[in-house]
Formats: C-alpha cells, structure tokens, sequence
C-alpha cells in the first residue's frame, strides 16, 4: 500500500526521505550511479530526463532560457539563476575569513583560501584541474 498523506518515503543508502516514490527513485540514482537516459547524440548518459535535455543542447546550440534583466540566454534553468545571482544582484555569500574576498560558489572559495593563503602552486589549465579541490 501507498505511505500515508505527509508520510515520507526513506533512502535505504543515506537515510534521506522524499515524499513520493518517483522522487526517491531519482535520488537513489546518485548512489547507485543508474543514467538510463542516454544522449542520442554522443556517449553521455544522464540520472534525469532533465539533465539530458540541458546536455543536448550543448550540441544543438541552442539556449532557450533567457535572463529577463538583460539580452543573455542560457542552455539551462540553472546557469540561468547562477547568471541572475551572480550579475545582477552581486550575491556572494561565500567569504574568506582570512581576507575581504567573497564567491558566489563555495568551490571558488576554497580554491582562492588553497592558492592565496595556503600558497598551494596553481595547476596548468585544463577543465578538471578543480575537480579534486571542490568534491
């Protein structure tokens, strides 16, 4: 039988809950790493139907969310929020308590205390010199 109206239903891996099975399902798939939505495009495989659509229109160009401030537009939903905070209201909630510097990404935050304070050498460029730094 179905949980009860306002029951939650729990995560058997991290103890988590969600209110509907389908949510559940969905976070489930972080632990488990299931991406049954395949990109028909290239090798890429997604958890959601969400993430893929974002990720096929890196191949088709195309940018459907558009800022309403100003003339930019964005692959996603999301990039479009971040541009939002990020441009038009200065919100930088992440700061450094050893200087005046403040991020709108934590992850910029801990590279700037690993290069400017804990003097940590700056790796060349490449796209995945900040994975270990953020995880």
């Amino acid at each position: 039988a179905p949980p009860a109206a306002g029951a939650h239903l729990m995560c058997e891996f991290c103890a988590k809950s969600y209110p509907t099975a389908v949510q559940l399902k969905y976070h489930q798939r972080v632990h488990t790493d299931e991406k049954p939505y395949r990109c028909p495009l290239c090798v890429k495989s997604f958890r959601t139907l969400a993430g893929l659509k974002v990720h096929v229109n890196t191949h088709t160009g195309e940018r459907p969310f558009k800022c309403r401030l100003c003339p930019e537009t964005f692959k996603s939903y999301s990039q479009k929020y971040k541009h939002r905070l990020m441009v038009h209201t200065k919100e930088r909630p992440h700061k450094c308590h050893m200087c005046d510097k403040s991020y709108f990404v934590s992850c910029d935050l801990k590279m700037h205390i690993q290069f400017a304070h804990m003097h940590v050498p700056r790796p060349h460029r490449n796209r995945n010199r900040n994975k270990n730094i953020c995880k």
